[in-house]
């Protein structure tokens, strides 16, 4: 088994803040040699619910390429966390590399893959080789290797990137799973972990948006403070915002597409941008002007969860060879 860092494109990175090195990486080779029957059990039994909620496929056709990517605590056998993963080519699947947080410790074959074949059957595979670009804490995006033969049982994405770059705001899709909840959970005493297909439709662009704190004292001038991200950067990021509902826990590595055509693929979904606690009960309002075009007063009471999310731009995966990565007839 190999983990090779190709080559870092990330000119900043996000997330946890930390500063990218310019250089080759390697993983140490760590495969799990024998897996608990208590951790299969764990994998077979996670339910994996399609847009109404029932255990099968997808009812949108270009969904049934997405899946789930898990890591399972060796210690209590149970799905540690879960991101959203696609089946970008065949035997190659995409998402985030700070989905694989523990990689330097389990090794490739210490994840796996959950999706529903063609034949609307659950299948559980693991990754075999992995390469990642970015940093494994921070703005990423990872592609790993699955078995040929699995592979051929589920539909591929495609990988043909489209770039936004000189266009305006796009509605593009964000092709997502998110956690059960707890009421569902409750409902059905059967199910211990799980993820639902929630897809969003969002307006996206390669222009960051702009976030103005604006403090009203008492007596004297508004105070005013530019909030944006310093981390998010135009060269390399997608900004997604008036979604149809929040990015939740799990939606990390989402495949985000043109809305109007699944095949032109965007980017890879990443994080938030939020405001602190301290921001929100400091400031009298922000400012905020984004994809709409129009800028929006917001409230303390009003300001959501995040002000915009962020997804790293896949044109910028490999820029001479955008393809290579994706070929699986290509060793990494």
């Amino acid at each position: 088994m190999k983990v090779i860092l190709l080559f870092l494109v990330v000119l900043g990175l996000v997330g946890c803040g930390v500063d990218s090195p310019s250089q080759l990486n390697r993983f140490p080779s760590n495969s799990l040699v024998d897996i608990p029957q208590a951790s299969i059990d764990a994998l077979e039994e996670f339910a994996l619910l399609n847009e109404k909620g029932i255990a099968a496929p997808a009812i949108k056709i270009e969904a049934r390429s997405t899946g789930v990517f898990v890591e399972i605590d060796e210690v209590n056998h149970r799905t540690d966390h879960f991101c959203t993963v696609t089946h970008i080519s065949l035997g190659r699947v995409l998402t985030n590399a700070h989905c694989a947080r523990r990689m330097d410790v389990l090794g490739a074959e210490g994840y796996y893959v959950i999706f529903y074949d063609t034949d609307g059957v659950k299948r559980v595979t693991q990754l075999s080789d992995v390469v990642y670009f970015g940093d494994t804490r921070s703005d990423d995006v990872l592609v790993g290797a699955i078995d040929p033969k699995i592979a051929k049982t589920w539909p591929v994405a495609g990988t043909e990137i489209a770039s936004l770059r000189h266009s305006g705001p796009k509605l593009a899709n964000v092709w997502s799973y998110d956690p059960l909840s707890p009421k569902r959970l409750a409902e059905d005493t059967s199910v211990k972990e799980g993820a639902i297909l929630s897809p969003r439709i969002c307006l996206a662009s390669r222009q960051k948006p702009k976030v103005v704190g604006v403090k009203v004292p008492v007596v004297g001038a508004k105070q005013k403070k530019d909030m944006g991200s310093k981390k998010s950067k135009e060269e390399i990021h997608v900004f997604l915002d008036q979604c149809n509902h929040p990015m939740s826990r799990g939606n990390s590595g989402s495949l985000i597409t043109l809305a109007r055509d699944f095949s032109k693929k965007i980017g890879v979904y990443h994080w938030g941008v939020e405001p602190s606690a301290k921001q929100v009960n400091y400031y009298s309002y922000f400012e905020y002007l984004g994809n709409s075009g129009r800028t929006e007063y917001l409230t303390q009471f009003e300001v959501g969860s995040v002000f915009y999310d962020v997804g790293f731009a896949l044109e910028h995966l490999n820029r001479d060879e955008p393809h290579k990565i994706f070929n699986s007839q290509a060793p990494f």
